[in-house]
């Protein structure tokens, strides 16, 4: 074998007949003493905590909506006002709504309310 050159994977003890093996080799040999891996510390399930309302939202009387309804009207110039004197109102329901604008992925995000 030239001196220069590393030896073969055949020449070299890796190939040679004695495998090695846990009774052999001391880093393959293993602990009499077996130890449990350490475990997270509990965790205690909080209480969730109680959301107020979004909004306080008032009930209207049906002279109060048409009052603001006939504001609503007088503000803009091309809506007619026939419809809040003839309208019968059967119910009212108080709600909120959220509307979100999503221009793109990178640019500017903003609520509208």
């Amino acid at each position: 074998m030239d001196e220069m050159m590393p030896p073969s994977y055949e020449e070299s003890i890796a190939a040679g007949e004695k495998a090695y093996g846990p009774q052999e080799n001391k880093a393959f040999e293993t602990d009499d003493v077996t130890l449990q891996s350490p475990s997270a510390p509990p965790v205690f399930a909080a209480a969730p905590p109680e959301r107020e309302p979004l909004l306080c939202l008032v009930t209207l009387t049906d002279q109060q909506l048409r009052e603001t309804c006939q504001e609503y009207v007088d503000e803009s110039c091309c809506y007619g006002s026939r419809f809040i004197r003839d309208m019968i109102l059967t119910d009212v329901l108080s709600d909120s709504a959220f509307h979100y604008k999503l221009e793109s992925f990178g640019e500017k995000r903003e609520s509208v309310h």
